[in-house]
């Protein structure tokens, strides 16, 4: 009895090592896929900054030509720096960084419903051997006619994705993997929307925190709050920070989910007035969303112009 009882003992110390080890490798998986993401917004288009000089006029009479031309601009001049996360898919030989789109694409001050590419966008990898330099994709908005498919993003969610598939571009990938980087498999990304309220899950970003370890990617573990099949996004309890936008949402190692906004924060102003600020909760776009976008923005590589 007590040989029997020893056995059992071993065997559940193994089982448990085992998982242990599983749950280790799974971290570092996915840390060598997640990469940090910090871009330059302006804070106001023209038309904002003409409704608020014509609103500075009717306060304050007899402001000047002059002091109007300043003031527009400054207010032109101002812009924020947003911090969050992307991570890398591959499918096939063909590598793709997924994250929030309000991380790359000025939605909120866009004119006319247009957008616009960010100032500068920047990544940084860390997979626990070293971090990288700044990864400038400042790139993207030298040429704004080239920029689709190479910036593509939904039209309806939160997502945009990043390809590295033009060949100017393609030295940008060779860097990331010589720094250690390994995208997800897109077998990775669980589409099947089976998820509910309760599930565990779990994020790997990038926190904006104070002080020294911003370039260390963090896990943090919750639940999912809020599952509802016929929407586009679901609610979870995770402790996380403005940096964390952007980052995936993890259940058993699978994909089924990218961090929008966090509570409290709305807007990329909101986020850069309060870039320390915690949160307990976040909405999360499902990933199911994508899917068609990759697919589209891969029909879109295989055109003559895109080379």
């Amino acid at each position: 009895m007590k040989l029997f009882i020893a056995g059992v003992l071993i065997l559940l110390s193994i089982n448990s090592y085992a998982q242990q080890s599983q749950a280790a490798d799974n971290i570092n998986q996915w840390k060598k896929a997640v990469v940090k993401i910090e871009s330059i917004q302006q804070r106001y288009n023209f038309a904002q900054v003409d409704a608020m000089l014509h609103k500075q006029t009717d306060s304050v009479k007899g402001l000047s030509q002059h002091e109007k031309y300043n003031t527009q601009g400054e207010l032109l001049t101002i812009s924020d720096t947003i911090r969050g996360t992307g991570f890398l898919v591959s499918d096939g030989n063909k590598v793709y960084l997924v994250t929030a789109k309000h991380l790359i694409k000025a939605t909120e001050n866009a004119a006319n419903n247009t957008e616009i590419i960010n100032d500068l966008i920047t990544i940084k990898t860390n997979t626990g051997n070293k971090v990288s330099n700044d990864i400038s994709l400042m790139n993207l908005s030298e040429n704004k006619v080239s920029l689709q498919p190479f910036v593509f993003s939904s039209n309806k969610e939160d997502i945009g994705i990043i390809s590295f598939q033009k060949a100017s571009h393609r030295t940008i990938l060779t860097y990331m993997k010589q720094e250690g980087c390994v995208p997800i498999p897109i077998q990775s990304i669980n589409t099947a929307d089976e998820d509910n309220t309760g599930d565990k899950v779990s994020t790997m970003g990038f926190p904006a925190l104070p002080g020294p370890g911003q370039d260390d990617p963090v896990v943090s573990n919750g639940t999912i709050t809020s599952y509802v099949k016929t929407s586009a996004s679901f609610n979870v309890d995770l402790n996380v920070y403005p940096g964390n936008t952007g980052g995936p949402v993890i259940e058993n190692n699978k994909l089924i989910g990218i961090l929008s906004f966090q509570s409290g924060i709305s807007t990329n102003i909101d986020a850069a007035m309060h870039p320390y600020q915690k949160a307990a909760s976040a909405t999360a776009i499902k990933i199911s969303s994508i899917l068609p976008l990759l697919k589209e923005l891969q029909e879109h590589e295989r055109t003559a112009g895109y080379k």
